[in-house]
């Protein structure tokens, strides 16, 4: 449930330019990378999984509003949210 690097850092007791340099050491990728990864994971699940409001799902995934959740989601899938669950859920209903 880390939702920044200086969360981590923290976590860590570390300063947020040491850990994000370890991370990439160890993993290979940045912490903004592995983040960015890690939440459109979660907008996958609840998008596929979920009867909640688009809106409702941008707000407990940590955007500041659905304006900022679409952008992301066109970043990282190419569709609008609307458009990623439409896909998830034939895709699920065909399994």
């Amino acid at each position: 449930k880390v939702n920044s690097l200086e969360e981590f850092a923290n976590l860590a007791n570390m300063s947020t330019v040491t850990f994000n340099r370890k991370f990439k050491k160890y993993f290979g990728v940045s912490t903004s990378v592995w983040l960015k990864e890690r939440k459109k994971e979660q907008v996958i699940k609840e998008l596929k999984l979920s009867s909640k409001s688009i809106s409702e799902i941008s707000f407990e995934l940590g955007f500041s509003s659905p304006a900022y959740f679409t952008p992301f989601c066109r970043k990282q899938s190419g569709v609008t949210p609307g458009q990623l669950r439409k896909s998830l859920v034939s895709l699920n209903q065909a399994e």
